[in-house]
């Protein structure tokens, strides 16, 4: 079953929803300085987790919007990232096409990654290798660590249906536009026919870009929870 690890970069619409709810003065998903920041995160922490995995058979998808795909393209292009032959940039309108050429098996894993985090680089093998039946429509992936970029430290993190899972889809279906219904966003992948990885898959950054900017918070205090070594990274491609 193939594999295809997917992004939605600066596509969720969340700059203009934060600049109604007065918490930005501009939609940053369009700011060229933001979009930068973000790309250099993505390179730092996301690409190596991908580059270094053991089974690198998969795909992988960053969705951006239309009027800023060039720029970023060419930031890419400037750090070689292009040249991973699983590495893909499309829009949302072109996702689609793409998906139908990539894909080459009946069913395939459509997983989500947020552009600053990282799976184990087993993660791939770890998942085509799931005991997978015809009504599994998704995978959850309960446990993995939190990295708090300020203080560095790394502690041990489980939630009952994290942002971390993958959805299954049978291609021609998806290519015809069906979607798994998850109410309440990522908490509602738990409601659908499930498999769970326990193992700690992911790696979680914590910064000012997506806890105190786009948050409007702090961060979670680290205290609470048990912290780990810093080897565990390797695990990561870091």
């Amino acid at each position: 079953m193939d594999v295809t690890i997917q992004t939605q970069f600066n596509t969720m619409g969340f700059g203009g929803r934060y600049v109604e709810m007065g918490k930005l003065e501009y939609d940053i998903e369009y700011d060229e300085k933001w979009i930068s920041s973000r790309i250099d995160i993505l390179i730092k922490y996301l690409l190596p987790s991908l580059i270094k995995q053991s089974d690198q058979n998969f795909n992988y998808i960053l969705l951006v919007r239309k009027e800023t795909k060039e720029f970023i393209i060419d930031l890419l292009n400037n750090k070689n990232v292009l040249e991973n032959k699983f590495f893909h940039v499309a829009t949302p309108e072109e996702k689609f096409e793409l998906c139908d050429k990539i894909i080459t098996t009946d069913r395939f894993h459509e997983v989500r990654l947020d552009s600053d985090n990282c799976y184990r680089i087993d993660f791939v093998e770890k998942l085509k290798s799931l005991d997978i039946n015809a009504h599994t429509e998704a995978v959850v992936l309960p446990r993995g660590y939190m990295w708090y970029l300020e203080n560095n430290v790394i502690v041990e993190r489980e939630f009952k249906s994290p942002g971390f899972y993958s959805l299954i889809y049978k291609k021609d279906e998806y290519l015809s536009g069906k979607q798994h219904e998850t109410p309440g966003g990522h908490d509602g992948v738990i409601t659908l026919n499930h498999k769970k990885i326990e193992d700690r898959t992911w790696l979680w950054t914590v910064h000012d870009l997506n806890f105190k900017i786009l948050r409007g918070k702090g961060y979670p205090d680290y205290k609470k929870f048990t912290r780990v070594g810093h080897k565990i990274l390797k695990e990561f491609g870091i």
